[in-house]
């Protein structure tokens, strides 16, 4: 007798701790940002088409209870074997179509012009699966304050998503690490690479194995001209991380900038 009750006990228990069917809880909806166009009519600008959506990519990782990024690169080596720039692939391509090739549900693109030295930056957030517009916004102030002006982007479009119950995610293993990373790009896409080198630096330090932290100290190496300083850390990057999703442009910059030192 007393068994069937301890038995009748437990079912009772693992019956009030099992959720109810509606109530699980579902994981964060999937986004892919794409370059933004550069409308400012300078190609000096031309960076942040780039720029504009790795910023938003380093900040909306902060809010992964929110939302859940994918990476591009695929789409990037599409319209490469296609021989497109990725304003033509996407002009050819329907938002359905890149939605199932990258597997997001929406799709973040937008523009950025400029009034005097004030930089409006605007992104136009899409459901993949029925191409409708869920959200138009707005972010721009002074163009040396790149970062900023994606902090408050990158914010209203984390507010912009439908609101669900996001399933519970690890907390940030060290969260210093996304903000050296913002930092790193912030400086890495105002040009001031010598800037973005310590940044980086910094995230090594802590976690050798980061290899989004060792390619852009590699490509801040690269653009500063210290260029035997990139080749030694794309060539780690490449032998630690031969499958990130960066490696196809990690091994096309080395391959250049070995051709430069042969030819020297």
């Amino acid at each position: 007798m007393m068994a069937a009750v301890r038995t009748l006990a437990l079912v009772l228990i693992a019956a009030a701790l099992t959720p109810a069917p509606g109530a699980a809880a579902s994981a964060p909806p999937t986004m892919l940002l794409l370059p933004f166009d550069n409308a400012t009519g300078d190609p000096a600008f031309a960076p942040l088409e780039r720029g504009v959506p790795d910023l938003l990519g380093a900040m909306l990782s902060r809010r992964a209870g929110q939302v859940r990024l994918v990476e591009r690169e695929r789409l990037d080596e599409i319209a490469r074997e296609r021989s497109l720039t990725w304003q033509q692939y996407v002009s050819q391509t329907s938002l359905s179509r890149i939605g199932t090739l990258s597997q997001a549900r929406y799709i973040t693109r937008g523009s950025f012009t400029r009034t005097g030295n004030r930089l409006l930056v605007q992104a136009l957030v899409y459901e993949t699966e029925t191409a409708r517009l869920v959200a138009s916004v707005q972010g721009g102030g002074d163009a040396g304050a790149l970062v900023a002006i994606c902090e408050e982007l990158a914010g209203k479009i984390a507010r912009a998503l439908p609101t669900e119950t996001a399933a519970a995610l690890p907390a940030e293993d060290d969260p210093e690490r996304s903000l050296l990373m913002i930092e790193g790009l912030g400086y890495f896409y105002g040009s001031q690479f010598n800037k973005a080198v310590p940044a980086f630096m910094k995230i090594l330090a802590r976690h050798p194995d980061d290899g989004s932290a060792r390619y852009w100290l590699a490509r801040s190496f690269s653009e500063a001209g210290l260029r035997q300083h990139a080749v030694i850390e794309l060539r780690e990057f490449l032998r630690s991380t031969p499958d990130h999703v960066k490696a196809a442009e990690a091994r096309r910059l080395l391959g250049k900038l070995e051709e430069g030192e042969r030819t020297k």
